[in-house]
């Protein structure tokens, strides 16, 4: 930290923290540096990279190639800058932007700046930094950083920075686990039971959960919640088989793919089991998915279909809701 803020204190331009990969992180982007292009803090052992590029999250064999590469570093969305730099650059890449902030130049410190800015920050589009400067910008440097980051961005990453017992359950609630081993569970309303089971994630919401066979995961389920579970139905549409156990405030759906080029099918052969979508009541499905695509949110479907229970469902795309697969439904009546 101490040379970043030397560094752009005397040269300018913009350090972003890039932190040292320890294994091939799928949830996370990456910066990839220079190595021939850097510049030796005389007071300290950093060294400063000029960034080459900046990656999005890969797969697993993109990952495990930046790593054997050498030159790529996780991106901790940290920065050091100095304001004019920073104005600087967004003069040149966002120059809308630019222009909407310069009008609170002449209100600082007066009595019309809280309504100047409040005016001024509503017609800023969104857009984050990096994207909108960090990757348009040529005077960008890297300094490998190893302080223990961790982004937090993945119940994987919750599971590894929590607090284990012996049997290596991470427990948040009221829980008991008998012959459990490796489970995450954050349960904060009803008491969940784990009986010989292994690797699950537990939380208390209303989600669909992909398994392997529901001959073998259903019973472990009625067990956790103390229910019995629908009898099965098949969704011809999407090739899968359904189980539900109505809980107290939501359902819990298991589903089954029941061909290899089933959704749930894909999704455990890409992804393992584990949660597959949330799934949202609405009143009026057609009338919600109208508005969400005036509204520029991606849509799976743009008309709904009929799914278990005989429900209109309608998906929304993980690329507009932060990776998560959402539906809706509603009864048909």
């Amino acid at each position: 930290m101490t040379a970043g803020l030397k560094f752009v204190h005397e040269h300018g331009g913009i350090i972003t923290l890039g932190i040292t990969p320890s294994h091939p992180e799928t949830g996370y982007g990456y910066i990839q540096f220079n190595p021939d292009e850097s510049i030796d803090e005389p007071d300290g052992p950093e060294k400063i990279y000029k960034v080459k590029t900046f990656a999005e999250k890969p797969n697993l064999e993109v990952a495990k190639s930046f790593l054997a590469s050498g030159d790529f570093l996780w991106n901790s969305g940290m920065f050091i800058f100095r304001a004019d730099t920073m104005m600087d650059e967004m003069k040149v890449s966002l120059a809308d932007v630019y222009e909407s902030l310069m009008k609170l130049v002449p209100v600082l410190r007066s009595k019309d700046f809280d309504k100047t800015l409040e005016m001024v920050y509503s017609q800023i589009k969104s857009i984050s930094i990096d994207y909108g400067v960090m990757e348009k910008s040529s005077s960008v440097y890297t300094i490998k950083s190893d302080f223990g980051w961790n982004d937090v961005g993945s119940w994987d990453e919750i599971y590894n920075i929590s607090e284990k017992d012996s049997e290596g359950n991470v427990k948040k609630g009221r829980t008991v686990t008998i012959n459990s081993k490796n489970n995450l569970i954050i349960n904060d309303q009803k008491i969940a039971a784990l009986i010989g089971v292994e690797d699950l994630l537990v939380i208390d919401t209303d989600n669909g959960i992909a398994v392997k066979s529901l001959e073998q995961s259903v019973p472990v389920f009625e067990k956790i919640f103390g229910v019995t579970a629908s009898p099965m139905e098949h969704v011809a549409d999407q090739k899968v088989n359904v189980r539900k156990l109505h809980l107290t405030n939501c359902d819990l759906e298991l589903l089954e793919g029941t061909a290899p080029d089933s959704p749930i099918s894909k999704f455990i052969e890409k992804k393992g089991e584990g949660i597959h979508h949330c799934s949202f009541g609405v009143n009026d499905i057609i009338d919600k998915l109208y508005h969400l695509d005036n509204a520029g949110i991606n849509l799976i479907d743009k008309t709904p279909k009929t799914g278990a229970d005989d429900m209109l469902i309608a998906f929304l795309h993980p690329k507009s809701t932060a990776g998560i697969l959402m539906e809706l439904s509603q009864k048909k009546n």
